[in-house]
């Protein structure tokens, strides 16, 4: 028999059902998880902190979460498959360079691709298990985002900051919130809106929620950048494929944009660096965004990755320990042709989660997003590749789980 409850959405009148967890484990790693990759910045042991920003929690709990559920879910599909041998196998090279690396310098790219298979893998056995992402919780977790950054804007920018790994700033960039920098805040809230576009209640709401986080509050050059990059590719996307009035939305979509940014650029409601690109994109100099200091540093360290690359004929160079500002570019220079392997096998996971009319701006917008210096091994880059496993089971079984489940009802 099917036990749900009525939960009170604490942001307005209506109700929403979920099923209830009655296995205590599926809840109690549901929740860490959650946690752990919704906020990677935080120090949640003081005692166990690590140097890097980016800590290590989600990707030790979900070593556990596998271990615990290997003997239940053993049945993995071949896109699974396909990335922890990937995963396995470059994690192993770097274990191999500990006589010339030293143990130090191995750990950090072996968690790098131990993550992109684990991470993945545990948030989509567990939707397998809680029936879905728990919304209830990503909707708290934004909240609870865009409450750290309006106390850092209107009252202390310092505010959190102390349980954090690392935070800069600066009077004329956006504020961090739980993030480490503006731009960590900005794709951290990018990666919620891709899970908010699937929520079942007050979607668009949430939407907005984090895109007032990313525009006003952040103030993320390259987030913005990243964001007119799916923008732009839904609106060619609606042309070419000859949707009812797609002219009309993309000519409301763009001039709303504008009108939207105008309005905040005109009452001064942006950080002064957001300031000056809006200043730009309204006045129509637009080249002289691509000479924003941010954007250049990861346009040069593309180009930097792929003259590697090319330099050395595709072979991979192994765990160099130079920091790459672009995840596409560390890939590149680590695996060399591998690197494209790689790449496919998570563009078929983000294919298969989308229908047809979108998967490939779909994919095409999370690429062009990891040139920047987002790492592959983010926890939450890695959960929102399990919910998209997750959701291309779904859209292959579903049909199947839910005859299954309403036999179980009568």
């Amino acid at each position: 028999m099917r036990i749900t409850t009525s939960i009170e959405n604490p942001f307005s009148t209506l109700k929403f059902e979920r099923k209830i967890i009655k296995n205590k484990k599926d809840k109690f790693f549901e929740i860490l998880l959650y946690l752990f990759c919704f906020f990677p910045f935080v120090k949640w042991i003081k005692m166990l902190y690590f140097g890097n920003d980016t800590q290590p929690y989600a990707m030790v709990l979900a070593f556990f979460i596998i271990v615990f559920y290997i003997g239940e879910e053993m049945n993995v599909g071949r896109k699974e498959k396909g990335l922890i041998l990937l995963s396995f196998l470059m994690g192993g090279l770097a274990l191999m360079s500990i006589p010339e690396k030293g143990i130090g310098g191995v750990m950090s790219p072996f968690a790098t691709y131990l993550s992109l298979a684990i991470i993945p893998l545990a948030t989509f056995w567990l939707c397998k298990r809680c029936k879905g992402v728990n919304e209830s919780l990503v909707k708290t977790f934004i909240w609870i985002w865009f409450l750290a950054g309006t106390i850092q804007m209107t009252v202390d920018k310092n505010f959190g900051m102390t349980i954090l790994a690392r935070a800069t700033t600066n009077s004329e960039r956006g504020v961090v919130s739980l993030g480490t920098e503006p731009s960590a805040y900005g794709y951290m809230c990018l990666f919620m809106l891709l899970l908010a576009l699937d929520f079942k209640r007050f979607s668009k709401a949430y939407v907005l929620l984090l895109l007032i986080q990313i525009i006003a509050m952040a103030g993320s050059s390259v987030t913005m950048i990243y964001l007119a990059v799916y923008v732009v590719g839904i609106a060619i996307n609606d042309i070419l494929q000859h949707k009812k009035f797609a002219v009309f939305r993309v000519l409301a979509l763009v001039g709303g944009g504008f009108g939207a940014l105008y309005i905040v650029y005109i009452k001064n409601m942006l950080p002064t660096r957001m300031q000056e690109l809006a200043g730009y994109l309204i006045t129509g100099n637009w080249m002289m965004i691509w000479k924003d200091a941010s954007i250049q540093q990861r346009i040069s360290a593309i180009e930097d990755a792929v003259a590697s690359f090319v330099n050395f004929y595709g072979i991979p160079q192994g765990f160099t320990g130079s920091r790459v500002m672009s995840g596409v570019g560390i890939l590149l220079i680590e695996c060399g042709g591998l690197a494209f392997v790689y790449l496919g096998v998570i563009g078929k996971i983000i294919w298969d989660a989308y229908p047809k009319e979108i998967r490939f701006v779909m994919v095409f917008g999370f690429m062009i997003t990891m040139i920047s210096a987002i790492p592959f091994s983010s926890p939450m880059v890695c959960f929102y590749i399990g919910y998209c496993l997750y959701k291309g089971w779904m859209r292959k079984n579903g049909d199947r789980v839910n005859k299954i489940e309403n036999t179980l009802d009568l």
